[in-house]
C-alpha cells in the first residue's frame, strides 16, 4: 500500500511538472513556428517577434499576422521581418504585411520567382504599397525596399533599395503618375 501511494504521488508530481516544461517562457533570440512560419523573439517586454529566415520553404499566398502565440502560450506582436526572410522561396506567390510591422530587413523577397503580389496594410504608418504597385515602400523617404520584376514604381519614388535587382534595370518597370 505504501509503494502504491508513493507511485501515485510520483505520477501526480510528474504530471504537474510537465506543463511547466512545455510552457517555459521564451527568451530573446528563441525561435518557434506558427502555421509553418518561423518567428524569432526580439523582445520579451513588450512581447515582440520578427519573421525569421524561412529556409526557402514558404509557398503560396502569405498573410503575415499582426500577432502570434508562442510556444509558451503568450501572445507576441509581429513587428519586424528579418533580412532575407523569404529569400529563395520560389513558390511564394503573394505576401501581405500587417500594420504592426515597423521594421523590414534587406532582400526579403529576393529570388521569389513566382511572386505576383506584395501588399502592405493601409493602416501601416511606416510602409505602404501605394497605387497597387506590388512593392514595399518606406513611406517617409519614398524608397522602395522590396519588390519583384513586375512591380510598378510610382513617380513619387526617389530611391530603389540596393537589394532590389529584380526591379533595377528591368524594362517592364513602369513609372506611374500619382493621381491628385
Amino acid at each position: 500500500m505504501v509503494i502504491m501511494k508513493q507511485r501515485l504521488f510520483l505520477s501526480v508530481f510528474i504530471a504537474l511538472l510537465m506543463p511547466m516544461a512545455v510552457w517555459a517562457d521564451l527568451n530573446v533570440d528563441d525561435t518557434f513556428k506558427v502555421n509553418g512560419i518561423i518567428y524569432k523573439v526580439t523582445s520579451t517586454n513588450p512581447r515582440e517577434v520578427q519573421v525569421d529566415w524561412q529556409e526557402r520553404k514558404v509557398t503560396g499566398d502569405l498573410d503575415i499576422p499582426s500577432s502570434v502565440t508562442g510556444t509558451d502560450g503568450n501572445s507576441y506582436s509581429v513587428t519586424s521581418i528579418g533580412d532575407v526572410a523569404f529569400y529563395g522561396c520560389a513558390e511564394l506567390t503573394s505576401i501581405f504585411i500587417p500594420a504592426s510591422v515597423t521594421s523590414i530587413g534587406l532582400n526579403i523577397v529576393g529570388c521569389c520567382n513566382n511572386m505576383t503580389s506584395i501588399k502592405v496594410d493601409n493602416d501601416n504608418n511606416v510602409y505602404d504599397s501605394r497605387n497597387s504597385c506590388n512593392a514595399i515602400i518606406l513611406t517617409e523617404s519614398n524608397k522602395v525596399i522590396a519588390g519583384y520584376k513586375n512591380s510598378t514604381i510610382p513617380n513619387t519614388i526617389t530611391t530603389i533599395g540596393e537589394y532590389n535587382q529584380e526591379i533595377k534595370g528591368k524594362t517592364n518597370v513602369e513609372i506611374i503618375p500619382v493621381s491628385a
